[in-house]
């Protein structure tokens, strides 16, 4: 069975303006979030330094096919979880983990969790070092089937994984990162980088047929609410297709998303 769509994230996007991350947060805040003076200490992972200019010469074969998908970050295996890495405390009167991992020049990261299997009032959150920008709660909410989670992309070169437990809780969750992804070159703003790329006949990833209508076109103008709705999915560190989140007729807002077959492959 393809478990390709248990790990994907979703960027969604009006495909050359703002971008969000797409992940179901549960609400909250890193600890003392608005504490400019609030400085902890915990134990900070490193990766390898990434060779951009080899990088860049294999993207510069393979962004000539439409069908290959985007390539942005390459993707380090690692086995870091609660019991061999981070460091713990107590705050606020919960259990605090973090782990800090640094990339160096990386334009962005994120990470797939191996394990990410969360009791009741426990709660994970990632941000950057300079604590602008940050993706959670993640809860219990989020625990699927497969144990595993993937989370959304983050602009910067340096991560902070902060992990909470009540003390009812302690002990009961289970995290371990199993890839970090160093993103060297921009997915956030990717979108400008397709257009310089439109060269080809044939286009790199993005570049749409010639029968279709770019949504931000004039044309697209009675179409702006709806272009709301396009998402990009990510896959470790490639970018493979578009599709949009759609409604059922329950109206009930269970989070469908629709995008053709062929981009994840069948069961």
């Amino acid at each position: 069975m393809n478990h390709c769509k248990n790990i994907i994230s979703l960027l969604f996007a009006a495909l050359a303006t703002t971008v969000s991350l797409a992940q179901i947060s549960h609400g909250g805040f890193p600890v003392n979030w608005d504490d400019a003076t609030y400085n902890p200490t915990f134990e900070v992972k490193s990766m390898p330094v990434v060779d951009v200019v080899a990088a860049a010469a294999e993207d510069a074969v393979t962004d000539q096919f439409k069908d290959a998908p985007w390539r942005f970050g390459l993707e380090r295996e690692v086995e870091y979880n609660l019991e061999n890495s981070g460091t713990w405390s107590f705050e606020n009167g919960d259990h605090v983990w973090r782990l800090g991992v640094n990339c160096p020049e990386a334009l962005s990261v994120s990470f797939m969790l191996s394990t990410f299997d969360l009791p009741s009032e426990a709660a994970l959150y990632i941000y950057n070092s300079d604590r602008t920008a940050f993706l959670g709660s993640f809860t219990q909410e989020n625990n699927k089937e497969w144990g595993g989670l993937s989370l959304g992309v983050l602009d910067g070169s340096r991560m902070i994984l902060e992990y909470h437990e009540s003390p009812a809780s302690h002990g009961l969750g289970s995290i371990e990162i199993g890839t970090v992804v160093h993103g060297y070159r921009s997915l956030l703003n990717h979108q400008d980088a397709i257009v310089e790329e439109m060269t080809s006949r044939m286009g790199p990833f993005g570049n749409s047929g010639a029968c279709n209508v770019n949504v931000n076109c004039p044309e697209g103008a009675d179409w702006q609410t709806e272009k709301r709705s396009v998402a990009l999915i990510v896959n470790g560190g490639y970018a493979y297709c578009t599709g949009s989140l759609v409604n059922n007729t329950a109206n009930d807002a269970t989070p469908y998303f629709l995008t053709a077959n062929h981009c994840i492959g069948t069961p």
